[in-house]
């Protein structure tokens, strides 16, 4: 696939200061061979997150651009994403993310060489406070889905159209093919945690209708890290 630009989305509700964070750290990652743009979409936040990313793009070599999506919930906010995507390639984290200086290069890396819709890597913790000593065990990593961490393993692994089990990625490491994205029609806005309820699956229902679509070809790329605030 040929990737001359490369959208980062990042969604963010009141999340200001691990946003800093986060933009601070994009700052500092090595560059791909492409134009890269960072696309902030605030959820109706009530704190200073606007005043954050303006900060972040008067500082940032790359274009970072604020927008606003004001129906609540995180689909509604990445479809606000999509429509201003310019990127071949939309590679997904979140605000409260750090990632590794080659994440960026690494997901590019794989579209290039790889005939993939979409890529993923770790996603590693950075704990908030120490952790019971359990949730660090084997046994444990079956668990750390909602606690929204992935670690499939050292070794690469592909994921083809008629590969069944595979464990899935999720948004905090995640990149797509926009063509793929749009063919799909985007997320859907009635899965996503609203008005604290409980209901989510967007992260995962987008990889059904790939393979609807036809579309449902991955990698796991596993040098392609982020540790993620827990």
């Amino acid at each position: 696939m040929k990737v001359d630009r490369v959208s980062v989305l990042i969604c963010t509700y009141n999340r200001a200061r691990l946003l800093r964070e986060t933009l601070a750290a994009l700052r500092t990652l090595e560059c791909p061979d492409c134009d890269v743009e960072i696309l902030i979409v605030d959820n109706n936040s009530t704190d200073n997150t606007r005043a954050v990313v303006e900060e972040a793009a008067r500082e940032s070599t790359m274009p970072v651009v604020y927008l606003q999506e004001s129906q609540q919930g995180k689909s509604f906010a990445l479809n606000r994403g999509l429509a201003h995507a310019t990127g071949d390639i939309i590679a997904l984290t979140d605000d409260d993310v750090l990632p590794a200086a080659q994440w960026l290069t690494r997901l590019v890396e794989v579209f290039r060489q790889r005939d993939v819709t979409f890529a993923f890597g770790k996603v590693a913790p950075r704990w908030g406070s120490l952790p019971p000593p359990e949730l660090l065990t084997p046994r444990a990593q079956d668990i750390w889905g909602p606690l929204a961490i992935v670690d499939y393993g050292d070794t690469p692994v592909e994921y083809l159209p008629d590969s069944t089990g595979q464990r899935l990625p999720i948004g905090a490491n995640l990149a797509f093919s926009r063509a793929a994205l749009v063919t799909i029609g985007g997320w859907r806005t009635d899965l996503g945690k609203v008005n604290n309820t409980l209901i989510s699956g967007e992260d995962h229902e987008i990889f059904v209708r790939l393979r609807r679509h036809g579309l449902y070809r991955g990698y796991y790329a596993p040098d392609a890290m982020v540790r993620h605030y827990v």
